[in-house]
């Protein structure tokens, strides 16, 4: 966390939080998208957001967890999704998003 002040003196706090690095694959058996992120220093738990098109604006949060692995149970096959993942504090301080991973699932 680091605090600095505005234009205005009043004290602003920033999440400096390092991106989780985010890797995808489908899974073994059923072709699912299976998301793993690397921890991150004071996450509290994680925010997985999920797109079609992978545009900026396009992307929903679709789970929270305090775990680092996420399955897409509620992925279409034939379609290809995009992913982003952020850390979250104890105080609800959220951190930069991952870089944009993707995978085209398959059953």
């Amino acid at each position: 966390v680091k605090f600095s002040k505005n234009i205005d003196n009043i004290p602003q706090i920033t999440c400096v939080y390092i991106r989780p690095e985010v890797t995808v694959k489908t899974g073994d058996n059923d072709g699912t998208p299976k998301l793993n992120w690397t921890s991150v220093k004071n996450a509290e738990k994680y925010e997985v957001y999920r797109s079609a098109s992978g545009k900026a604006g396009t992307f929903e949060r679709i789970y929270t967890t305090k775990y680092r692995v996420y399955t897409d149970t509620l992925a279409k096959s034939g379609k290809t999704y995009y992913y982003k993942v952020r850390a979250v504090s104890g105080a609800g301080l959220k951190g930069d998003f991952s870089k944009m991973v993707n995978v085209k699932y398959s059953k």
